[in-house]
């Protein structure tokens, strides 16, 4: 989901910044040169937030392929990609104000609430014998 919404916000900023590059040669190019450049600060932006939610959705599939087979550690990196994922949505619901509308409310509260109970899940006593358990 956090990549689909990534590269909804790339296709988005480059269209505004493709916008803004058919008035480059007008006469009022000045005006528009300010907005241009805001246009592709935008573009560099979603960009990064691709690249941001391809390496979390990568961790999230390999700590998730890696449990059958995993060991203690991994289960202490699993309860640390909850924890970063809690942090995110905590950050997100600080950031998401008035104008933002519910929809980001409502995102950042849904990875607080699985960031959360992936890290309680990882640290059940039940999960941990699972991952303590004798391999033959």
């Amino acid at each position: 989901m956090n990549l689909l919404l990534a590269m909804g916000a790339l296709l988005q900023a480059q269209a505004l910044r493709d916008s803004f590059a058919q008035y480059e040669d007008a006469w009022y190019a000045g005006a528009v040169h300010g907005q241009g450049q805001a246009a592709q600060a935008g573009v560099q932006f979603a960009q990064l937030a691709l690249v941001w939610a391809a390496l979390h959705a990568v961790a999230a599939v390999v700590l998730a392929a890696r449990a059958s087979t995993g060991r203690s550690t991994l289960r202490s990196a699993t309860v640390a990609f909850g924890m970063w994922q809690c942090l995110i949505g905590v950050l997100t619901l600080a950031v998401a104000g008035a104008g933002t509308g519910a929809g980001a409310v409502v995102r950042a509260l849904g990875a607080l609430a699985s960031g959360a109970l992936i890290a309680y899940l990882a640290t059940r006593p039940d999960a941990v014998a699972w991952f303590n358990r004798p391999r033959c």
